[in-house]
């Protein structure tokens, strides 16, 4: 499912389970080393949900003291061995994780991390008072020896253990975020609107990054209790939770050399100035504001910003060398028509097999005039306060049509685009899509087959096009499990190599194949709005909401999208557009509606619109017979 070089930072941990072998001293190897290694594991939960889904948790350390004492009570009071303790414990803890995740999905920012801030002090204060269960203050001293068969895994030994744990994680944490689900946090964490109308569950994600964080900080509450045959409750403090952030953002989010890094300097640090320990906050306090201020990618930030500087000097002087080779240029501002060659034409083929729909009977893409409605609102309102911004409308999109929504700035149109695709509800009346009431969250809408584009480009920056359509294509892995890419099943596999397949189809149809790798955030403008379109072509969708798709696009990228809307119509797909660029709008379209103040002032054909007096008077202010018939005629 992911290259194999993707695995090559695993495999450069291998060569340190041999350490023991070459360092006897009990304290290095058990005292930190072990400690390094359970503190990893945290780490990386915790950049699930701060590094990759971009939310603040400071609560880790009371989901910690859960693991931890589900496997030291069972160890105690039932006499289990430890080993059964561990899958108890990661449930326990991935159950804690639902109750802290559920407060995500309303809270964000300094919100979402008083909440985490309550929970740790909320599990540490049920810990002090719970005597007869945990022995409150006292601790849990009753920890057994730790034995695998007749092997102990005491002392040095536990290192061992802990490393193949840690190792175990990190390989799970990278099947999740080079995967599907990977994306969806990056999605939502950059542009969590965006996400949602690409048919990405922000509910789905943003909890499933919660619980799976916490089931691995469960494994570590059960390795915790071993470091030094103690579970208490001052192991547990929020202080404990700031450290695991300090780790992650001193290391680096989104990397897993960061977390180790990050890990290490913060256990290392506390023996290093043991003889100063009453500074050791402020040292501590001194490279976070250092890191952040400076190292904004953390240490793996700093190191990786070197490589690729000593990589781009090699690059140079191989350059310099090779003088008779053609200058790398990107691709420039003014993005020519998309041309004509075979495998476009083969791409509009496909799609004609993947996107066309099933429609109700007697309709088509063909005979507009007979067919019955897609889409259709009846009585459509929406107020914001005293202002009714879309006043009872009726429209309808017929299968396989272009029907154009314009009207001068302040209409309502793009209000109408935000109902019909579940941002905003309306106040009054009824949405039908394919004879059955829509509504609900945008995922949902995404999901009945509704994909629209947005009036402000609305893209994944930092991931890359071939990233961005991936999104759009969340429909695919609907029966794909996170135990099909923990173990990355064949039918995992399958699903991602075929929605790579389609994705690379879809960028090649809007003429970007060649630019695939590429980061969203270096395309061109232009590039960007079809960019946009190819991603709401991957949620299979049997209607399209473009709006305003050629804003601030220049005459051969409006010809570019002019082409891909004839392409898409050929394809069977339904297009609702809303565009002010009149030439753009007669070209493509079947039938237009026009709004004005909130109200649909009149609908036909493109050249029944133009003839129009009340769409003249509505574009121009004035009534038709007071205006020059140049003025007239370019509505």
């Amino acid at each position: 499912m992911m290259p194999f070089r993707r695995y090559i930072p695993l495999l450069a941990l291998l060569p340190f389970v041999l350490v023991p072998l070459f360092v006897s001293d009990t304290y290095i190897v058990h005292g930190v080393l072990a400690k390094v290694c359970i503190y990893v594991i945290v780490v990386a939960g915790l950049d699930l949900v701060s590094g990759y889904s971009g939310d603040i948790s400071v609560g880790h350390a009371g989901l910690l003291a859960v693991g931890a004492y589900t496997s030291a009570i069972l160890c105690w009071k039932l006499q289990w061995n430890w080993w059964g303790t561990v899958p108890v414990s990661i449930l326990f803890t991935a159950l804690a994780g639902v109750l802290l995740g559920v407060p995500a999905l309303r809270l964000a920012g300094p919100y979402l991390a008083m909440t985490t801030i309550a929970f740790g002090l909320i599990v540490q204060t049920i810990v002090n008072e719970s005597e007869k269960l945990t022995k409150g203050s006292t601790g849990i001293t009753e920890i057994p020896r730790l034995r695998l068969g007749s092997l102990s895994l005491e002392s040095n030994n536990f290192y061992y253990l802990t490393f193949v744990a840690m190792v175990l994680v990190l390989y799970l944490k990278r099947q999740v975020v080079f995967s599907f689900w990977g994306r969806a946090f990056e999605a939502l964490k950059e542009n969590p609107l965006a996400a949602e109308c690409s048919g990405v569950s922000r509910y789905r994600f943003k909890l499933g990054a919660f619980i799976i964080s916490a089931a691995f900080t469960g494994l570590a509450g059960a390795l915790f209790i071993h470091l030094n045959k103690y579970c208490g409750p001052l192991s547990f403090s929020l202080q404990f939770s700031i450290d695991f952030l300090i780790m992650l953002i001193l290391g680096g989010t989104r990397s897993m050399f960061g977390n180790i890094i990050g890990a290490f300097i913060v256990v290392f640090v506390p023996d290093f100035f043991n003889n100063i320990a009453e500074y050791q906050l402020m040292i501590f306090g001194g490279l976070l504001l250092f890191t952040l201020y400076f190292l904004p990618g953390g240490i793996i930030g700093l190191i990786n910003l070197l490589a690729r500087s000593v990589g781009a000097l090699f690059r140079r002087r191989r350059d310099a060398v090779v003088t008779a080779a053609t200058p790398r240029t990107f691709p420039g501002e003014q993005l020519s028509p998309v041309p004509e060659v075979a495998h476009q034409d083969a791409a509009t083929m496909q799609l004609q097999a993947v996107y066309r729909r099933s429609l109700p009977a007697g309709t088509g893409s063909s005979g507009h005039e007979a067919a019955a409605a897609l889409l259709k609102t009846e009585e459509l309102t929406i107020a914001f306060g005293g202002l009714v911004a879309v006043n009872k409308l009726e429209l309808d999109v017929r299968p396989g049509e272009v029907h154009a929504l314009i009207g001068p700035n302040g209409s309502g149109k793009s209000t109408t685009i935000n109902m019909l695709s579940g941002v905003y509800r309306p106040t009054g009346g009824r949405i039908r899509f394919a004879d059955l009431p829509l509504g609900g969250a945008p995922h949902n809408i995404s999901r009945a087959g509704i994909a629209r584009t947005f009036q402000n480009v609305a893209l994944f920056g930092d991931m890359t096009l071939l990233d961005n359509v991936l999104v759009g294509l969340h429909h695919t892995f609907s029966r794909i499990t996170l135990l099909d890419l923990f173990t990355a099943s064949p039918r995992a596999r399958r699903e991602e190599r075929a929605a790579r397949a389609r994705a690379q189809l879809l960028l090649e149809f809007v003429g970007l194949g060649d630019l695939a790798n590429e980061r969203a955030r270096n395309l061109p403008y232009g590039k960007q709005r079809l960019l946009e379109i190819a991603r709401a072509l991957a949620q299979n969708p049997a209607l399209v909401l473009l709006d305003e798709p050629a804003a601030g696009c220049t005459a051969g990228e409006i010809s570019a999208i002019d082409k891909i809307i004839g392409k898409m119509k050929a394809a069977g797909l339904s297009i609702l557009l809303i565009e002010h660029h009149m030439d753009l709008v007669m070209n493509v379209s079947d039938r237009v509606s026009v709004l004005d103040f909130g109200q649909k002032i009149a609908s036909g054909t493109p050249a029944e619109i133009q003839r129009n007096e009340r769409v003249i008077s509505a574009y121009l202010g004035a009534p038709a017979d007071e205006l020059p018939p140049a003025a007239a005629a370019a509505v």
